[in-house]
């Protein structure tokens, strides 16, 4: 995998996943990660928040702007290029459809930074009855592009005029940019995003050794703790823990098992 420096900065940090025991692919989905190193990687139209990832475009690009946009980004020929383009009513709209095409193409795992949020077991994890993973990235895996969420009052843009003159490396990383913009009032979460290009709907191979621990709800029933704790037993043998409530504060203990 390529190098990448201003990603590769946040390796070693602890990544936490939240899963709910509930939903139709959850033993599906452990018992990959556990037995084959398995991770699967969302699209963006998966995700739970209908403004993530979904811009604002300004500006407007002429025929010349569309003509390079399109040698870039198909196979034709310099002739098949303009009778596309000839025919083409609305240059925003087919710009803003192939910006999308793009954004369309990474995968994204969404992690915090922290396990003890309450509202984080609450919206992600059954209501405190599934499980927290904790993951640490080596250098140069995919887990090592982690990038943290930006939060903002205002919703991102994508100046077309720009984008369409300067490359694909631009659009590129415009596109990364955006893909971890997200509304101030998911700042709780503290996500730390995991980036993939062309790898949407696809599952990766972590390194075995990026997988550490696995955290139990204060719900966590006794059948879904046999059944990590068998799974683990046979493969990985990673720390298992199961959180209890503060006797005095709104916090959790956390103790081994």
């Amino acid at each position: 995998m390529a190098k990448n420096s201003e990603w590769n900065r946040n390796v070693g940090i602890s990544l936490y996943r939240f899963e709910s025991d509930n939903t139709q692919h959850f033993k599906d989905s452990i018992t990959e990660l556990f037995e084959k190193n398995l991770l699967y990687l969302n699209i963006r139209s998966e995700l739970n928040d209908p403004f993530d990832t979904n811009p604002i475009f300004i500006g407007s690009i002429d025929r010349n702007d569309i003509h390079e946009l399109v040698k870039r980004r198909t196979n034709a020929n310099r002739a098949m290029r303009r009778e596309k383009i000839r025919h083409l009513n609305d240059l925003n709209s087919y710009f803003d459809k192939n910006f999308k095409n793009v954004f369309d193409s990474y995968g994204i795992k969404c992690f915090s930074r922290t396990m003890k949020n309450i509202l984080m077991w609450s919206h992600y994890a059954n209501s405190h009855r599934g499980i927290c993973i904790e993951y640490k990235p080596k250098p140069n895996t995919y887990l090592s592009y982690n990038v943290p969420v930006i939060y903002s009052t205002e919703r991102p843009t994508v100046q077309r005029y720009v984008i369409s003159n300067k490359g694909d490396d631009l659009f590129k990383k415009q596109a990364t940019l955006l893909l971890r913009s997200k509304a101030l009032n998911w700042a709780y979460e503290e996500e730390q995003r995991v980036i993939a290009f062309e790898k949407a709907k696809e599952k990766i191979e972590i390194d075995p050794e990026e997988l550490i621990s696995v955290t139990f709800g204060v719900k966590s029933c006794p059948k879904l703790i046999t059944f990590v704790r068998e799974l683990n037993q046979a493969t990985k043998k990673v720390p298992l823990f199961k959180l209890s409530l503060s006797e005095n504060m709104f916090s959790f203990e956390k103790e081994k098992i």
